[in-house]
């Protein structure tokens, strides 16, 4: 069994939280231009606070003047922003307890979530977290505690490389084809590839391929066309539309799903839609066909239509570079929706790189 150094990410600080186990002695060596190498003998439940690899003044201090209410003999510690939890917040783990630490009035709340093991450790990674215990894993709601799937996993599947260990062929790279591509609001990006969605924001957290239905559990399978506008985000599959609220969690807003001609007055299938930022008009594809339509008016209307020189697009997005309509591996940029609506020939297409889709030629 593994035990690991508690460490969070806070303001742009790294956290150090020493913990000793019965029997068990833990050093940790900090590498950096302006470190030291630290031994943790008679440190138990010390807490270190770094800024760029420098030790701040007055650390190490005892947990508890850092984080009041928080119990010494901790198991594991994890971060959780406000957009995933209610605030933002440190969840603190002893044993089958949960402590909540919110870090602007810092107020404790406990809470019991006997279903999880006894963590040693806690991941937070994409959105996700993960309760380490032993080898084994087991993915949480940080908020409820809740646990969705087939868990515990074993670590060595996912998180590292051993031999004989690995997911195996049902989790090969797939081939390079978006079904849809979008930017929410907060600057969170996804790209949709068959029943997988992947986040492209989070460069340094690495490529992973996760079920469309761990953040919108309601839509099953490949889907067809997404754009975000406001604060929601619009998933077409089919003939239906389904329209998310973009919150700590995605939230499928009441009464939805509903058909694409009652809310965007236009009839299925979809082919691609965007939406460019600050802007109030979905460019919803067909085909060869681009129809714009006003998102402002009540019912929705259609204000214009235009040819589109590509025959077939298979995912669209507006970016800070301009549009780009997604055909197969390659790309298609256009400076403006005006521009693309009066193009009469296509530019000449760029391949997008697989490493940022996790996919392969």
């Amino acid at each position: 069994m593994c035990y690991a150094v508690l460490v969070s990410c806070l303001n742009k600080r790294v956290i150090l939280f020493y913990v000793t186990q019965p029997h068990i002695l833990l050093r940790l060596n900090v590498i950096g231009p302006n470190s030291n190498p630290l031994n943790n003998s008679d440190m138990d439940d010390m807490v270190f606070s770094y800024y760029q690899q420098t030790l701040e003044k007055g650390f190490p201090v005892n947990i508890q003047q850092v984080f009041p209410g928080i119990p010494s003999h901790l198991d594991a510690a994890v971060e959780c922003p406000k957009r995933e939890c209610t605030t933002n917040s440190v969840l603190f783990f002893k044993g089958s307890d949960v402590y909540s630490f919110d870090i602007k009035t810092k107020t404790v709340k406990k809470k019991e979530w006997s279903h999880l093991p006894n963590c040693t450790s806690v991941l937070r990674w994409v959105e996700h977290y993960y309760c380490f215990h032993g080898n084994n894993f087991t993915r949480f709601h940080p908020v409820s505690g809740d646990v969705s799937g087939a868990y515990p996993k074993d670590a060595r599947h996912y998180f590292m490389t051993c031999p004989n260990f690995g997911h195996g062929e049902a989790h090969r790279k797939p081939r390079c084809k978006l079904d849809a591509i979008t930017t929410d609001r907060m600057g969170k990006s996804y790209a949709f590839t068959g029943s997988m969605y992947i986040r492209l924001d989070t460069p340094r957290d690495g490529i992973h391929h996760f079920p469309i239905t761990r953040s919108w559990k309601e839509v099953s399978g490949a889907v067809d066309a997404v754009f975000s506008y406001g604060d929601n985000m619009y998933i077409i599959q089919g003939g239906q539309i389904y329209i998310y609220k973009s919150a700590a969690h995605y939230t499928l807003i009441e009464g939805y799903p509903k058909s694409v001609t009652e809310e965007l007055g236009i009839q299925g299938p979809v082919d691609a839609a965007f939406v460019c930022a600050d802007q109030h008009v979905a460019h919803i594809i067909q085909g060869q066909k681009m129809i714009d339509i006003d998102l402002t008016a009540t019912p929705r209307a259609v204000k214009s239509e235009a040819s589109l020189p590509i025959h077939k697009v298979d995912a669209a997005t507006c970016d800070s570079e301009g549009v780009k309509l997604f055909v197969g591996p390659e790309y298609y940029l256009y400076q403006t929706p005006k521009v693309l609506a009066v193009s009469k020939i296509s530019p000449v297409a760029q391949k997008f790189p697989p490493r940022i889709f996790g996919c392969e030629d």
